[in-house]
């Protein structure tokens, strides 16, 4: 909270735990023409968002996900991270046709103007799958990748490699059902 008083940005706090839920509460509070996010492990190059942005305004995209691979330092990420990455990055290609590469970055801006057509009601770690797959969808959406630093991580991860992965699946088999529901309305 120190450092966020002495930039003067606003706190917003949610009482319910969840990925989704921090961003529903957050993300409609942002007051820029373009909202930027990224987790908190200090993973994800904060000195990159200038250029991150210079290279998403000139282009006219909407949506510009940080993309970490190839790593640059493949130490940074244990294996067993980089194999689920690269599955899941896999089906979300198979699956939806979107055509990145690294779908599970937590690193990624887009249009304020937008944020009603994309935004997610999933609570938990979908919200990140699920946001992405609105953009890439979304008919006037202009969505690309723009590639990354990734930086070893400091604390440890709450994610349980076996367990998490395998919600993850789920979770992408449950969004393209939802997905598909959509379209037929």
């Amino acid at each position: 909270t120190e450092v966020a008083r002495k930039y003067q940005a606003q706190i917003v706090y949610e009482g319910k735990r969840g990925y989704g839920f921090a961003y529903q509460a957050g993300l409609p509070k942002a007051k820029g023409d373009v909202i930027g996010t990224m987790d908190a492990d200090c993973t994800y190059p904060m000195d990159e968002i200038g250029q991150m942005l210079n290279f998403m305004l000139p282009n006219n995209y909407d949506f510009v996900s940080g993309c970490r691979f190839p790593l640059r330092n493949v130490s940074v990420m244990p294996i067993t991270s980089r194999i689920g990455n690269k599955l899941t990055t896999w089906l979300m290609q198979k699956i939806f046709q979107m055509n990145c590469q690294d779908f599970m970055t937590g690193m990624w801006m887009f249009k304020r103007d937008i944020l009603s057509e994309i935004m997610s009601n999933d609570p938990g770690m979908a919200f990140t799958l699920d946001i992405k797959i609105k953009a890439w969808n979304h008919p006037r959406v202009k969505y690309g990748e723009y590639h990354i630093n990734y930086h070893e991580r400091v604390g440890s991860s709450k994610f349980r490699r076996i367990e998490d992965s395998i919600k993850t699946m789920i979770l992408i088999w449950r969004i393209k059902r939802k997905h598909k529901e959509r379209r037929k309305i």
